[in-house]
């Protein structure tokens, strides 16, 4: 059994996407799951820190300069049970301008990990290699707040992400050039997803056959964090709709966190919030959300 990859994803910093992506690591582990946790968050990485430990001496940084060429060299066990860990990059790599072939070569690395798990903490922005790392797991996050930015962020990373799948599909399928022209045109006029696969169906059924069948298999999730209102709970609810009505993308909503000063305190105190026996909504929220999704 190959691992299940999760990746979470934001488009914008400071939605608590790291916290999230720890605590879904942890809980996964608490549920008996051998998981690996890896920071994607280049020149921001924090989630050793967050897992409790402190900064260590193997980081990505050495895989994407080629002095360690296989991933596995990278692992940590941390002090939590059944979880490991590959730490980002401190210095001035700067993921943006990764390779694509070295981005592909991880991926393909990781999926012959022995973890139950993967879960990937993206960092912000809409890269190239976000974007390809992103579409190439198998269980898609993306986290926003309920500020109107982060809600428009993850929007543009939506519509960017079904761009790229199709692409994906496209070079799969094998095209020949003519078509391959016809599509570009497309690409350029066409607003959103349900438009684009109309667009298709006229140029071949075939390909937006397959595209469609693509799309249903698609495991994209909303989540929303930080929530301080009654109606902050129903934005991942509403998102979904606005996506399935507009854009033509089916997406799952794993509903809201609740903002939580006492949480904001553990993660300032570097504390790990999953071993604090302090009740909070936060905790029991995330523990649901996950078993949501990987049920």
């Amino acid at each position: 059994m190959r691992p299940i990859i999760i990746a979470i994803a934001s488009g914008k910093g400071g939605v608590g996407k790291s916290v999230i992506a720890s605590s879904i690591s942890m809980y996964l582990s608490q549920l008996d799951f051998n998981v690996l946790s890896v920071d994607l968050d280049f020149g921001c990485a924090n989630l050793h820190t967050l897992l409790g430990e402190s900064s260590p001496s193997r980081t990505l940084s050495q895989f994407v300069k080629g002095s360690i060429s296989n991933i596995n060299e990278l692992v940590i066990k941390t002090a939590v049970k059944n979880l490991s860990l590959i730490s980002g990059a401190y210095d001035d790599v700067d993921f943006n301008y990764i390779p694509t072939t070295k981005v592909i070569d991880m991926m393909r690395q990781l999926r012959f990990s022995k973890s139950d798990y993967i879960v990937l903490d993206l960092g912000a922005g809409n890269s190239e290699q976000t974007q390809l790392i992103f579409n190439s797991s198998d269980k898609k996050i993306l986290v926003t707040t309920p500020d109107l930015l982060a809600m428009e962020n993850i929007h543009r990373f939506a519509k960017l992400s079904f761009l790229n799948q199709f692409k994906m599909i496209k070079e799969n399928l094998k095209v020949n050039k003519n078509f391959s022209k016809t599509i570009k045109e497309s690409e350029r006029k066409i607003e959103s997803p349900a438009e684009f696969l109309a667009e298709m169906s006229i140029l071949s059924e075939d390909v937006a056959c397959e595209i469609k069948n693509y799309l249903e298999q698609n495991e994209l999730y909303i989540l929303v964090n930080k929530a301080k209102k009654v109606e902050d709970k129903y934005v991942a609810d509403n998102i979904v709709r606005l996506y399935k009505k507009y854009l033509g993308l089916n997406a799952i909503s794993l509903g809201s966190l609740d903002y939580s000063n006492e949480l904001e305190d553990i993660v300032r105190s570097r504390k790990i919030a999953l071993k604090e026996k302090k009740e909070l909504h936060f905790i029991n929220d995330l523990k649901d959300l996950t078993l949501k999704m990987i049920a």
